[in-house]
């Protein structure tokens, strides 16, 4: 099974989308908040659906259901569309059962025998608020996507309106409904002593109930308790129960055998009862697994460790983990093994698997990298389930560049088996030679997404546009620097101006990230890998903040042999701004009022202003320090799971840094109490001591004006040479 086209219409920012000739391996690139992610849960949502074989069932959200539909206009549907390829057996199998409903149109029948795809559209819809999914088309043949509402070209087997879905959904409402009272039934049951202490005198039966009342729903208690009331013995009780459930079930019988007020289209003809072709095509197509890596992912653990424990001694097993264990130590270089852990009690897991750890190169896995247990990840998840379908986003989370490559290379060769389509932002997952379509996304100005098909490496030349750089970025300029901010830009050049380095003549540009924040953004995504294809040399400058080595070391790693990362040796560049006669000449360009109360102004006392804010400022890098080594994001995973075990973890976490704060704060102040006068000009902010400056004579900094001025006001002589040096560096052949 395979799909061959997906279509959505009206949802999310989809207002019209269209994957065309998906293949093996499908990537879907473009901006964050441009509809990846959208797609893949339109996929999702077909299968789940399909899985449920009901023509119309709930669409359980964890978001508003407003915001599932384009501009939250909900008058149409939402429509998704798949044409699916499906085999002669499929086929086959399909026309012997609609033969047994569609009796003396075995002809007409046998006319799709040929046909290869079969498409269904499943739409979204609401009913006084409450989402619901339902099946609106399903035909032989192709989608005809061309206009705003989905269509099948070919031969139409099932069709259901609106009007007739939101008829089943109210059915499937009461039918789910007495379901869970056939449940709560048992549950009350099993609260409840054994029957025949039950009925050993009154007083024991109504303290029984009135225990039940606190638990069971008021409809569940009624129905026991007038059960307790007919009955006499323990064998009437039970009895009663029973006959209580057959009522509820002959309940559940008659809505499924009501006919709807308005008739569905078959291949026979109208009908008013979902065809049983179509259920059973429902279930078929259902069946196919569909594994979705989202952009929160659990962690490896014991899980996983019992299925590979498992793999040793079940028939088959060992060559199976063998060949798995190859292919790990063939893509990651390490080696995975599960053992039975021995101070663990011989209970099963929650899937029912026996105990066990994981070891990855004699190591728990708990113990290695993001990196590696990020591609474990998805290679133990493709290896162990074997999927038909894989939803993957953001693949490249916690990848270096190589280990990207990697999991490239291995989704290249797992999508022969297994259809994928994956929401990324990386450029190492692009390839137009390999047996890959690609799809870059991108929104529009009313903020709706359109997805292309890129089908030659020219075209991927035009995704850095939809990742934030123009084309000229990558066409036009035989050089690029990348700075946090346009005032980081004004500073360089003007600095290279004064030094005689010809940027322009040496078709340098400058690429403003935003932020340091950013530098992810455009250091690990599409950018830098259509870039570095086309050969162009990049520097990425970034203030040093509060980074420490370790902190440059894993930007470094990320960028690679792609491109240099230059890094300040003073916390921003605002502190090699701190020239006293600079400054007074700010002051005196600014025509500062309260120039003329403040006294005799010179170089020299500006000098002692900038020395003594500098050193007024240690509590204020004391909190930057730990702000950064303790105040790091706390991500919690919304995905399926206990709630709890999730804010159990976010609590630990938040007490495992409080507990660490005392030593942290002992290290910090040992650190900056050492040399701190003549070290405070480096690391304090620059932007706060030009700020306190000329707050003395009432002013303040402002960040895009000021910074170019103090540059055009620092001669020559007095650029610093690490300045020079960086700037020599960029512009050198």
């Amino acid at each position: 099974m395979k799909i061959k086209h997906i279509a959505i219409r009206r949802f999310r920012s989809l207002l019209k989308a269209d994957l065309q000739e998906c293949a093996g391996l499908n990537v879907l690139i473009g901006k964050n908040n441009s509809g990846k992610s959208s797609i893949l849960s339109a996929i999702e949502i077909c299968f789940a659906h399909l899985g449920d074989a009901r023509i119309a069932a709930p669409l359980y959200l964890r978001r508003r259901a407003l915001d599932e539909f384009t501009d939250r206009k909900t008058d149409e549907p939402i429509q998704i569309g798949m044409t699916i390829e499906i085999d002669e057996s499929f086929n086959l199998a399909l026309r012997d059962i609609m033969k047994q409903e569609a009796v003396g149109l075995e002809h007409s029948v046998e006319q799709i025998a040929t046909n290869k795809t079969i498409s269904l559209v499943i739409a979204v819809a609401l009913d006084s608020n409450n989402p619901f999914r339902y099946l609106h088309q399903v035909g032989i043949g192709e989608l005809n996507e061309s206009s705003g509402s989905l269509r099948i070209k070919g031969p139409r087997l099932f069709e259901a309106s609106l009007a007739v879905a939101r008829e089943l959904f109210g059915w499937e409402k009461q039918i789910d409904e007495l379901k869970k009272d056939l449940e709560e039934i048992d549950n009350a049951k099993a609260r409840l002593p054994s029957t025949e202490y039950l009925f050993r005198d009154k007083d024991t039966l109504g303290a029984h109930l009135r225990y039940l009342r606190e638990s069971t729903p008021p409809k569940v208690v009624r129905i026991v308790e007038a059960a307790a009331k007919a009955s006499s013995n323990a064998e009437q009780f039970n009895q009663e129960l029973v006959r209580a459930k057959s009522e509820i079930g002959s309940r559940i019988d008659t809505i499924r055998e009501t006919a709807t007020s308005e008739p569905m289209n078959a291949f026979a003809g109208a009908v008013r009862r979902p065809p049983a072709y179509i259920i059973w095509l429902m279930k078929e197509l259902g069946r196919a697994t569909v594994l979705h890596f989202k952009e929160t992912r659990r962690s490896i653990g014991r899980e996983e460790a019992s299925q590979l424990l498992q793999l040793k001694t079940k028939r088959g097993g060992t060559e199976r983990l063998n060949t798995l264990q190859r292919a790990v130590r063939a893509l990651l270089g390490v080696t995975i093994d599960a053992f039975e852990p021995d101070d663990s009690p011989r209970s099963t897991t929650r899937v029912g698997l026996r105990p066990a750890e994981m070891d990855i190169d004699n190591f728990l896995v708990e113990a290695n990298g993001a990196g590696v247990r990020e591609a474990l990840r998805i290679i133990l998840d493709l290896e162990l389930n074997r999927p038909d379908f894989v939803l993957i986003e953001e693949p490249e989370v916690h990848l270096h560049p190589g280990l990207e490559k990697v999991i490239h290379a291995y989704l290249v060769e797992k999508s022969k088996l297994s259809q994928i389509f994956v929401a990324t932002h990386s450029t190492n997952f692009l390839d137009t030679s390999a047996s890959q379509n690609i799809f870059i996304l991108s929104r529009n100005a009313e903020g709706h997404s359109s997805v292309e098909r890129v089908s030659s490496e020219d075209d991927i030349l035009r995704v850095p546009d939809e990742v934030g750089l123009t084309p000229s970025s990558v066409l036009m300029f035989d050089r690029l620097v990348f700075v946090e901010g346009p005032s980081d830009e004004d500073i360089l050049r003007e600095f290279a101006r004064k030094l005689d380095i010809d940027l322009a003549g040496k078709n340098i540009s400058f690429v403003q990230m935003g932020g340091a924040t950013r530098f992810a953004h455009y250091a690990a995504e599409a950018t830098i890998g259509i870039l570095s294809k086309r050969r162009i040399p990049m520097w990425f400058i970034v203030d040093r903040d509060e980074k420490d080595g370790d902190d440059i070391r894993r930007l470094v790693e990320r960028l690679g042999n792609r491109a240099h990362l230059l890094t300040f040796r003073r916390r921003e560049i605002e502190n090699y701004l701190l020239n006293p006669a600079a400054i007074l000449r700010l002051v005196n360009r600014k025509k500062l009022k309260a120039v003329a109360s403040t006294g005799i102004m010179s170089p020299e006392t500006i000098a002692d202003d900038i020395h003594n804010i500098s050193e007024g400022l240690q509590e204020r890098v004391m909190e930057l320090r730990l702000m950064r080594k303790l105040c790091r994001p706390i991500h919690i995973d919304r995905g399926e799971g206990d709630v709890r075990r999730r804010l159990e973890a976010a609590r630990q976490e938040i007490e495992s840094r409080l507990s660490d704060f005392d030593r942290e704060e002992r290290k910090q102040r040992e650190d900056l109490g050492r040399d701190w006068s003549a070290r405070a000009m480096e690391i304090v902010p620059g932007s706060l001591v030009l700020d306190g400056v000329l707050a003395k004579y009432g002013s303040s900094y402002n960040k895009q004006v000021d910074g170019l001025r103090l540059a055009e006001f620092i001669d020559r002589e007095y650029i610093d040479e690490e300045i020079v040096r960086m700037l020599k560096k960029i512009s050198l052949p």
